[in-house]
């Protein structure tokens, strides 16, 4: 059963959001220090803007990584769920070696059902707050690879998510691993 972002009663509070952004920088920041991208102004951008949607519960699923042509080399996705009924799972390290030498960052933001619903106007006062906007994204091409899935409970209030990561099947072979934030439930 796939559910979206945080309801009403399942609102996330400020040390909740934290929490959970502070994973999702720290998984960046180990991929900045691997293969120097993203800047870290960017970094800070993306913690105001996680931080400003999380609160709100509007933001469905993000992506951050490195794709070229169109097709992921290495990405990450964090799919924010409330009340699923998922077990946590301990994450694993993060690819170090992937070569991204010719490929472009990205990120790319899924809005929830909560942000759909509201009023352009609505949308339009609530994005004057965040760092940028976000624009339509490009659909990647079926490239072969392999995802890996992990999920965490945020246990206070029972948020779940779900972190996948990604590799290219051809640059994934001989990867070593960092070691990521590991969260319990």
């Amino acid at each position: 059963m796939r559910t979206d972002a945080p309801t009403a009663p399942q609102q996330l509070m400020r040390t909740d959001v934290e929490s959970i952004v502070s994973i999702i920088i720290h998984d960046l920041r180990t991929l900045q220090s691997f293969y120097h991208k993203p800047k870290d102004e960017w970094l800070a951008l993306y913690e105001r803007e996680l931080s400003g949607l999380l609160t709100g519960g509007f933001m469905r699923t993000v992506e951050y990584g490195f794709q070229f042509r169109r097709r992921r080399v290495l990405s990450l996705v964090y799919e924010i769920n409330s009340g699923a009924h998922q077990s946590a799972t301990e994450t694993t390290d993060l690819p170090t070696d992937i070569n991204v030498s010719r490929a472009g960052w990205y990120s790319y933001l899924r809005w929830s059902s909560k942000w759909r619903a509201l009023t352009p106007e609505q949308r339009a006062d609530i994005g004057q707050s965040l760092p940028f906007q976000r624009g339509d994204a490009f659909r990647f091409e079926p490239g072969a690879g392999r995802w890996r899935q992990e999920a965490w409970c945020h246990h206070t209030i029972g948020i779940y998510v779900r972190r996948s990561v990604f590799c290219a099947a051809d640059e994934s072979a001989t990867s070593r691993s960092a070691h990521s934030s590991q969260v319990g439930s």
